[in-house]
């Protein structure tokens, strides 16, 4: 009989034939396989099982009786074994929710409990960067408990030691990316989470934490809606924005690596898109809906009397402004005078 080539479906040639198994011969082969794996002692067997597992192999690996030998993986504490079953079970959950999503779930709260409660920095940096890999894994999940995850990841940006920071700010960089999942519940965070960020971006003890912090921000301000006109703290929102256009700017003059300057370019596409009657408004200490019949907020400084007059939709120009400027906070092009429409 010829041997099976190495290309060969999952247990062809067996026999000697080239007859291939049932799919009940299948299930109980990988059964097999992943019973030895668990019960052999050296670490790079299990690793290279797990990395083994691939996609067409979840038709059978969906069998609950598949997935309970998956499941303790998680709680190993290993993290390229935890995360080696995470993207097995990310992909599994798609034909198995009954079975995956609820183990999944507890294993989330489990990383949150850690996160908070975890005395030792590495247990703490090993549960921010596996909820990184759950996002990628089973980002339907994460964005469900979008609130409670950004609860527990806040405290960690300012740790002292720079893993347990660089790890928390991955994370919410990945949180933020899901704008669809998690956009909306991140966005009354916003302004409490941009100054945090913004004193990472000029902390100079790591260089991977300021590139960590300088991912998250682009991604939280771009993935975020802005808050409803309106809105008490939109003003602080825009003032926050401008803060961090006036460090990236200077941040990009001294950047040399080239994902560094990408981030920046990114980050500073991302702020500049605020309309510049806001940032004009925000100079003059008043608030981002201004008009010429409020009163200016009570926290906003005294005007001197050089000063110009509230901007209003049929007002005058400012000098060296022909044609007005926007009164909307929408994006230049998107409406108002500067689309041109």
């Amino acid at each position: 009989a010829r041997e099976p080539s190495d290309d060969a479906p999952l247990g062809q040639g067996l026999a000697g034939q080239g007859a291939l198994p049932s799919v009940c011969e299948r299930v109980e082969l990988l059964e097999k396989v992943l019973v030895l794996a668990a019960l052999e002692p050296a670490r790079g067997a299990r690793l290279a099982t797990l990395q083994a597992l691939s996609p067409p192999l979840d038709v059978h690996l969906q069998q609950p009786r598949l997935v309970e030998l998956l499941l303790p993986y998680l709680e190993m504490g290993d993290y390229a074994l935890c995360s080696a079953a995470l993207a097995v079970l990310g992909r599994l959950a798609e034909r198995n929710p009954g079975e995956v999503v609820p183990a999944l779930r507890t294993f989330l709260l489990s990383l949150l409990t850690q996160m908070t409660h975890a005395h030792s920095p590495a247990a703490r940096q090993q549960a921010a960067r596996l909820l990184s890999r759950l996002s990628e894994a089973r980002p339907q999940l994460l964005g469900s408990h979008a609130t409670p995850i950004v609860l527990a990841l806040t405290p960690l940006l300012g740790e002292a030691d720079a893993g347990v920071a660089t790890a928390a700010l991955a994370a919410l960089g990945e949180l933020a990316g899901l704008a669809e999942l998690a956009g909306a519940a991140l966005t009354p965070y916003v302004p409490r989470l941009l100054p945090a960020l913004h004193s990472l971006l000029q902390d100079q003890s790591s260089s991977e934490k300021r590139h960590a912090a300088l991912r998250a921000t682009w991604r939280l301000l771009r993935y975020t809606a802005p808050p409803p006109k309106g809105m008490q703290g939109h003003a602080g929102s825009l003032s926050q924005r401008s803060q961090l256009l006036h460090t990236l700017l200077g941040t990009l003059l001294h950047a040399e690596a080239r994902d560094a300057r990408l981030e920046l370019v990114r980050a500073i596409g991302i702020i500049g898109a605020i309309a510049p009657a806001s940032h004009l408004r925000l100079r003059h200490g008043r608030g981002p809906h201004w008009g010429p019949h409020s009163a200016p907020p009570a926290a906003a400084g005294p005007l001197s009397a050089t000063e110009p007059p509230p901007l209003s939709a049929g007002g005058p120009s400012p000098p060296g402004m022909a044609g007005g400027l926007s009164t909307s906070d929408a994006p230049l092009g998107l409406g108002g005078a500067a689309g041109g429409a």
